[in-house]
């Protein structure tokens, strides 16, 4: 019997046809909540993990490791539940199972609006535009995930084994569809599927026990060796590399591991190198939507990637929970200004590199923003290529100041 996901849209009956399934499958909905069990097997927390599987529509890019490793815990609880053996699995972890275990039945369950629009009222009391507004939000937080994980649409046919269409189907139909697959020759557990599902539990609990030491790394395992790739820059490269393979060769099963670089790490040719060869991690704060992801777009053409928040409060949230090195910053902005968001990350966080960029300043307001330690003033309409040259020239001083702090004698 193979381990079943069910991914549903809103309003799509997911969580009854994932009970009815398991009845008629004879096995458990899968026992408690893999959130809570992954917050509290790695100290997370569980609005935190329930946070990377929602992302914010801010993180242009890659996904900060503050974030990214709740999905490795989450992914470890499901990695342990699947080798367990047979049982139904709702929401969007499914996603995080890779396709090399060959017993896993996938589901998506879809409808049209008009459908979920009347089960909205019929559930929720809902009037049509309270729920459509529910149901177009819910969709984009489902296509930013998928999106991230896989580069495809959350209903893209070549994810699942099972779409099916609830306002064509119903409940009784499709648990009766997922019982029949399921119970297909094809999807029976064999030797080698079963040994893709031990190894990708092994990869996924040393993934999450590296990413707790604070490691933003890719792990492979197959037949006792761990392939582990680093994907963003770090500085004593091999430094990183030996403290990683010392705590792989603690991990059960381990025999032999490999530490190398992924794809989307970028290394200059030694850690302090003055040509600025990596990118720097850039975070752009501006309320003007449209201007704030155009810009992304054309500063990611010329190798430089960011993230992207619309307000002061998000700027500093964000700060928090994963440190830029250069932020380029918006004065007018509801809520917490600029120059007040400004003067509180000199203060927080000094090292960060700030970069005004308004459409409204004075010339006292140049003077204020430098003496609050504002890296450049620049106004809008800027010139691509000025502010690209800003961005590099203040982490160039970043380097610099790196460099020094690192060749300076211990005390």
């Amino acid at each position: 019997m193979p381990f079943v996901t069910i991914f549903g849209a809103m309003y799509c009956e997911a969580g009854e046809v994932a009970r009815r399934a398991a009845e008629a499958l004879g096995c458990p909905l899968a026992p408690g909540d893999p959130i809570a069990e992954a917050a509290e097997t790695y100290g997370a927390s569980e609005k935190r993990i329930r946070q990377a599987l929602r992302p914010d529509a801010s993180l242009v890019g890659a996904m900060p490791l503050k974030l990214r490793a709740n999905l490795v815990y989450l992914q470890a609880v499901l990695a342990r539940r699947v080798e367990e053996g047979a049982a139904v699995h709702l929401g969007f972890g499914g996603h995080l199972i890779p396709r090399s275990i060959s017993h896993v039945l996938r589901v998506c369950l879809v409808a049209n609006l008009e459908y979920r629009l009347k089960r909205a009222a019929e559930i929720d009391g809902l009037a049509e535009k309270q729920a459509r507004r529910a149901i177009h939000a819910d969709d984009e937080e489902r296509a930013r995930f998928v999106q991230h994980l896989h580069g495809l649409g959350p209903w893209d046919e070549s994810l699942y084994d099972i779409v099916a269409p609830m306002h064509e189907r119903g409940v009784e139909e499709t648990v009766e569809l997922i019982a029949e697959s399921a119970r297909a020759r094809v999807l029976a557990a064999t030797a080698a599927s079963r040994q893709a599902a031990a190894d990708f539990r092994a990869a996924s609990e040393l993934a999450a026990d590296l990413c707790r030491r604070g490691y933003d790394v890719d792990v492979e395992f197959s037949e006792g060796r761990a392939s582990i790739s680093l994907r963003k820059f770090t500085f004593l490269l091999e430094r990183a590399k030996e403290k990683i393979e010392e705590a792989a060769r603690e991990f059960p099963n381990v025999q032999q591991v490999e530490v190398g670089v992924g794809p989307e790490f970028y290394a200059a040719s030694s850690p302090y190198a003055r040509d600025v060869a990596l990118p720097p991690r850039l975070l752009l704060v501006d309320d003007e939507r449209d201007f704030a992801l155009t810009l992304s777009e054309r500063l990611l053409l010329r190798d430089l990637e960011s993230a992207v928040v619309y307000d002061g409060e998000q700027a500093l949230r964000r700060v928090r929970d994963e440190e830029p090195d250069v932020i380029v910053l918006d004065l007018k902005m509801p809520g917490i200004d600029g120059m007040s968001v400004l003067e509180s990350l000199k203060q927080s966080h000094p090292r960060i590199e700030v970069i005004i960029l308004t459409g409204h300043g004075s010339p006292e307001d140049e003077e204020e923003a430098r003496r609050l330690g504002a890296f450049a003033f620049l106004r809008k309409p800027i010139d691509i290529e000025e502010l690209t040259g800003a961005v590099r020239s203040a982490y160039e001083k970043i380097q610099r100041q790196r460099e020094g702090r690192a060749s300076a004698p211990s005390p």
